[in-house]
């Protein structure tokens, strides 16, 4: 009776254990295959070129004002949208080149604004969607920071506004909203700092998250010169662009993007 109890007692014991064993054996091998799939992660990004599309939403604040006008926010009417490429210098990841080309929205709000304070002075606002082809080049640092330059040719896009700024120098009758000629922007240099967030491994790349900051180094529009007004105008002596000409457009960018990142 009493072999028959300890071997009753010792089954049930090892039915307590046994599960919790095979539960431990489970998340060991589990462990191990997760840090070898780490490994060959890391291996095939330190081999290998990394390239890939990517997409990002962005917001602007307009960094030039004149002295009847103030900046907002505004979102970009369309998203960033490109390719990317990394390509490692070294076997430990520290450094990689960052190569960047594709189609980028840079957007800004001037209002209204009284600077002696109260009620402003007129009803004027100009808000800007400017679409450029951007080349960019940099560098991003132990994989997580990121500092490039870009090239921007600009393509075209809108603005809204009570008065024609980058056409004619007149005064809607109301606010409305008309393409931007390419004769009236800029070919411009901007500098950008960007952090990666977090990426996760998905098939042959990577999804990665990031957060960027971006400053245009010139402006890329500026309102019609006094000389580009119609002779009527000029004669009477009316400058519908009074107190508007020391304004222009010179964003400084905000964006929040994602990137597939193959790696070859």
């Amino acid at each position: 009776m009493e072999t028959a109890y300890t071997i009753d007692f010792n089954a049930k014991i090892l039915q307590k254990i046994f599960p919790w064993r095979i539960l431990g054996v489970a998340l060991w091998a589990l462990q191990s295959l997760t840090m070898q799939s780490f490994a060959q992660e890391r291996s095939r990004e330190q081999s290998r070129i990394a390239l890939g599309p990517y997409i990002a939403a962005k917001a602007g604040i307009n960094s030039i004002n004149s002295a009847i006008t103030s900046s907002n926010f505004v979102f970009a009417n369309l998203p960033d949208v490109g390719a990317i490429a990394l390509v490692s210098t070294s076997a430990e990841q520290d450094v990689r080149v960052n190569v960047m080309a594709g189609f980028v929205t840079y957007s800004a709000q001037n209002l209204s604004s009284n600077p002696f304070g109260g009620t402003p002075l007129t009803d004027f606002r100009l808000v800007t969607h400017l679409q450029y082809v951007r080349f960019g080049v940099g560098l991003r640092l132990n994989n997580v920071i990121s500092i490039q330059f870009g090239y921007n040719v600009p393509i075209g896009g809108t603005y809204t506004s009570t008065v024609d700024l980058f056409q004619t120098g007149n005064a809607f009758m109301g606010e409305q909203t008309v393409r931007m000629p390419t004769s009236a922007m800029n070919s411009a240099i901007d500098a950008g700092l960007s952090l990666a967030l977090f990426s996760l491994p998905i098939a042959s790349g990577r999804l990665e998250f990031s957060i960027a900051g971006n400053y245009v180094l010139t402006s890329l529009a500026r309102p019609t010169n006094r000389l580009d007004l119609t002779v009527i105008l000029n004669q009477i002596g009316i400058d519908p662009l009074a107190g508007l000409r020391t304004l222009g457009v010179q964003p400084i960018s905000v964006s929040v993007g994602a990137a597939y990142l193959f790696n070859l």
